[in-house]
């Protein structure tokens, strides 16, 4: 059967008194079996057998034999779809191995390109010192050497950042930073350039200081590139940097009157080393892609305008600051932008601890509610309909512990993937034990490090995402092979009946659902729903006579 992939008949098993078991309708064995080749699409030959016993009871005619036929090529798609899924996973898992290739080839090159330009950039810049300030073409050409070496080096460090952007290391160590002055630091470098080319720079700062919590590095390469972008592409008329607050966030825009970019192209610009306009000779293609994926680090957007001919605006929005010296009630009152961070509740009955805590998490980018028991606590998570990212909370508080405060949301189908931290000032190992028994996903002992405790708190935030990533994916590729083993067995239903009822074999039965199908410009699975539901085709009378001649007659 292997070797042919056609069905075949084996007779004289009762001559095995063991091999099969008698069935309900009487005490007799069977006495032949029906052996159906599998196969699945891409492949020449069978890939396995299924034997399938004869009722004793039911002569083995044609019909039977047909019945046989349609159970193997029912198993025979299923087995197909599987294979096409495992298919599937492979080939994504070859793509992430790839990908995790390639970035840790850019991070060893960046490494790697460190040292040579250390070693090529200082004796440059001590020649060029020691040269003083006549002019000379030597001195000029070390000029160029040194602006070359410069701009190699922000390469290598774009590259460098950018492979931390892909492997998901970028971590800000956001500090509260006036972003008027900073910027218009950075500003300042470029005004220079552009009055040399001709146009006019405009940097529109508000007078009082502009505190959100943002890395003083990673900001600079942000309006870096930015400003960069807009002095390199605009021929004449101006470039513009202002910098506002609304809704609580801070909102930087850098416009220019520049050629533009064409509506096809403002989808791709923040692409990896897409470059736009065939006059983009110089860089990469990494700046724009390295600024999107700074400004989403520290929980921002960044937006596109722009008109071809008529000049482009980008728009950078990052949060405020929250005052650390409000109260807690008014700061979760209050912060218009707590929407749009991650959600804490934090549990702890010691008010100035819970205070703490409260500043601790705010500075690190969190939206933090804080209340001092269990029962606030249940009583705000029935209030927010469960809108919490993770929760914090002491062993001791008044009234229920906070295991019991635990062990109350995992039994909640809505939390019981939420992430939770016990911290307290219970040591050992039974507490421990009793605390990720109860439910909790981490343990953290007081006297504690703030950095540790953040630490933790992130990654179990992140954790929790992968994990309901992956559960929606499960559940979705779950449902797909659901669907498809659904489609499959209406279809074969279907093509039961009609072999039933209009005397045909499984093929021409098949073949008559597909043609009724195109007749009709149904979809397969409808109309063989139909079917199954009014037990015949679900057309009329002298269209179904039509397309039983055709098939008949071998047409479709």
């Amino acid at each position: 059967m292997i070797a042919t992939g056609h069905t075949e008949e084996v007779t004289g098993l009762r001559e095995f008194p063991d091999a099969l078991l008698p069935g309900p309708l009487g005490p007799s064995t069977p006495d032949t079996a029906v052996v159906v080749p599998l196969t699945i699409s891409g492949r020449a030959g069978p890939i396995g057998a299924l034997v399938l016993g004869v009722n004793p009871y039911r002569r083995l005619d044609g019909e039977y034999r047909s019945f046989f036929t349609l159970i193997g090529r029912q198993i025979s798609v299923a087995l197909t779809d599987t294979v096409a899924y495992e298919g599937e996973r492979v080939r994504a898992q070859l793509l992430a191995d790839l990908d995790r290739a390639k970035m840790e080839f850019f991070q060893n090159v960046s490494h790697e390109l460190r040292t040579p330009l250390t070693l090529l950039l200082a004796p440059l810049q001590d020649l060029l010192a020691a040269a003083g300030n006549q002019d000379s073409p030597e001195r000029d050409d070390l000029e160029a050497a040194v602006r070359a070496a410069q701009r190699l080096r922000g390469m290598v460090d774009a590259l460098l950042d950018f492979a931390g952007a892909e492997a998901g290391t970028l971590n800000p160590d956001r500090q509260p930073t006036d972003l008027a002055g900073l910027t218009a630091d950075v500003a300042s470098m470029f005004r220079s350039t552009a009055e040399h080319a001709g146009l006019e720079f405009t940097v529109d700062l508000p007078p009082s200081p502009v505190t959100a919590r943002v890395d003083r590095a990673m900001w600079t390469t942000i309006v870096t590139n930015l400003l960069s972008n807009a002095v390199k592409y605009t021929q004449q008329g101006a470039v513009r940097i202002r910098l506002d607050t609304a809704d609580g966030q801070a909102v930087l825009v850098v416009s220019d009157t520049g050629s533009g970019i064409s509506p096809d192209q403002q989808q791709r610009v923040f692409e990896r080393f897409y470059r736009a306009g065939a006059e983009a000779t110089e860089g990469v293609g990494i700046g724009l892609a390295l600024v999107a994926d700074l400004v989403h680090a520290h929980l921002g957007q960044i937006d596109l305008v722009s008109t071809n001919g008529n000049g482009t605006m980008f728009t950078v929005t990052v949060p405020l600051a929250v005052d650390a010296g409000r109260d807690v009630a008014e700061q979760s009152g209050t912060t218009d932008d707590g929407a749009a961070l991650p959600r804490v509740l934090l549990v702890e009955d010691d008010s100035d601890l819970r205070a703490y805590l409260t500043r601790l998490l705010t500075s690190d980018g969190w939206s933090v509610r804080g209340v001092p028991d269990a029962e606030t606590a249940l009583a705000a998570m029935d209030l927010t309909d469960g809108a919490v990212d993770l929760v914090i909370t002491d062993v001791m508080l008044p009234g229920r512990s906070g295991l019991h405060l635990v062990e109350q949301l995992r039994h909640s189908s809505r939390n019981d993937r939420l992430p939770i931290i016990v911290l307290t000032a219970r040591h050992g190992t039974a507490a421990t034990s009793e605390g990720l028994a109860a439910g909790a996903d981490d343990y953290i002992t007081k006297p504690f490090s703030s950095q540790e405790l953040l630490a933790r708190v992130r990654a179990n935030h992140e954790l929790a995402k992968l994990r309901q990533s992956a559960v929606d994916e499960a559940e979705e590729r779950a449902s797909q092979i659901r669907n498809a083993l659904d489609s499959n067995r209406m279809i074969g239903t279907a093509v039961g009946i009609v072999m039933a009822k209009y005397r045909l074999t499984a093929t021409q039965g098949f073949r008559l659902l597909v043609t009724a199908s195109q007749h009709s410009n149904r979809k397969l699975r409808d109309l063989a729903a139909d079917t199954v539901q009014h037990q015949k085709m679900p057309l009329r009378p002298t269209v179904t006579d039509q397309l039983l001649i055709k098939v008949a007659a071998g047409r479709s």
